[in-house]
């Protein structure tokens, strides 16, 4: 408490400011003292407040000068744990003192933490989570939502809403202009948009196609983009005027083949775009037939470990997280 006074930290009256677990070893003699008509013996005091999440006070105990095993207590925030969860950990952690007092020489990373029964509803029960998934693509599950409830809102930014058959034709008009600028299967285009509708649309509209999105977030520094422009190598970057700004910097060129930009916001792109088919494409509107295994996005890894790396993901892995097909569409590129 007084360190907590004197430094005076910026605190959350939630937690403790410097520290949540507390763990303290009792090993100190236990003395009596002797006096004139007085005998005086160490009592253990009654459980105090808790003044962290968890606090362990564990002493040890003698037997006629030798050791006599230790006792502890856990003192916990009742406002965070329950008590069946408090007396869980402790059965852990005895577990936990047994294996290596039975075996000094075992790794902790072997030692075994939870029971059996805890073990099998870990790794059997709640992991029992394989199902159906259905054997399609992105563009087909989006397609036959669009059908079954057209009139559903199926984006909302800001004041502005976007129902699922307008969503279908609009990405449907901008992805057989995709396919007329050579994107197909195994495709990839990069999409430079801020967040909006259009993002969506575009990104829907790759699929459709049957092309691979790179999301890229304009507002990232300009060597990043060119990074990740340079190691992905799309074919085909989607944007806008604004958005294109800083793909424009010398840093955040991609390379010796610079993919075709195509501004969605260019007059002569807005009309060629709104010349095309609003109708659900087939396998015969691509170039080549898309598959549950073709590529559906890449998407790079933050880069706090290294240099960033991108991660293809297919239509079987998006497909497999809605079974009954997609029931939402937002403004998260990954969410599709």
């Amino acid at each position: 408490e007084r360190l907590v006074e004197e430094l005076a930290p910026a605190r959350s009256m939630a937690r403790h400011p410097l520290f949540q677990v507390n763990v303290t070893l009792h090993n100190t003699p236990e003395g009596a003292v002797e006096l004139p008509g007085l005998a005086v013996r160490a009592r253990p005091g009654e459980v105090p407040l808790a003044k962290y999440d968890l606090d362990f006070q564990v002493t040890e105990r003698l037997d006629e000068g030798r050791p006599g095993g230790l006792q502890a207590v856990l003192v916990y925030a009742a406002a965070l744990f329950d008590r069946a969860t408090a007396e869980g950990i402790g059965a852990r952690l005895v577990r936990l003192l047994r294996a290596v007092v039975a075996d000094p020489g075992l790794r902790l990373s072997r030692a075994e933490v939870v029971d059996a029964g805890e073990r099998r509803r870990l790794l059997a029960e709640w992991n029992d989570t394989t199902r159906p998934v259905p054997a399609a693509t992105v563009p087909e599950l989006f397609s036959a939502q669009a059908a079954r409830t057209p009139e559903a809102v199926a984006v909302v930014s800001g004041g502005q809403q976007c129902s699922y058959a307008e969503l279908e034709a609009e990405s449907n008009r901008l992805a057989r202009h995709l396919i007329a600028a050579g994107v197909g299967p195994q495709t990839r285009v990069a999409v430079v948009l801020d967040r909006s509708p259009e993002l969506v649309t575009a990104l829907l509209a790759v699929l459709k196609a049957g092309g691979a999105y790179l999301p890229v977030d304009p507002e990232l520094p300009a060597g990043r983009i060119a990074s990740t422009l340079a190691d992905a190598a799309p074919a085909v970057v989607l944007t806008t005027a604004a958005a294109a700004g800083p793909l424009q910097r010398p840093e955040s060129r991609p390379g010796p083949v610079a993919p075709r930009c195509v501004l969605l916001d260019d007059p002569a792109v807005r009309a060629a775009v709104a010349g095309q088919d609003p109708h659900t494409l087939d396998q015969t509107d691509r170039s080549a037939a898309l598959r549950p295994e073709h590529p559906a996005y890449v998407i790079y890894t933050s880069g706090s470990t290294g240099t960033p790396k991108g991660v293809v993901v297919t239509h079987a892995n998006v497909t497999s997280r809605r079974p009954s097909g997609l029931r939402k569409t937002t403004c998260d590129p990954n969410s599709l």
